[in-house]
């Protein structure tokens, strides 16, 4: 189920600012791009995480060198 809270209308004012400063002059079909790209990869990333949580939960975490090694980034 999802909500209008996270729109892109209710999104739009954080975005404006940034999306100015970094591009001048930038078009309105081109900002409409750029801010539905940031929204889509926004997704992908959130998903991601959950999906590696979940992963962790699901399976158990098993400390190995190599996990140590990630953890340290």
């Amino acid at each position: 189920m999802s909500t209008d809270t996270f729109s892109a209308a209710h999104t739009k004012w954080f975005f404006d600012p940034i999306l100015g400063w970094l591009v001048p002059g930038l078009a309105q079909s081109q900002y409409d791009l750029m801010h539905h790209s940031i929204r889509k990869c926004t997704h992908f990333a959130e998903y991601f995480v959950f999906c590696v949580l979940l992963y962790r939960r699901l399976l158990g975490f098993r400390r190995t060198r190599a996990t140590t090694l990630i953890s340290t980034f």
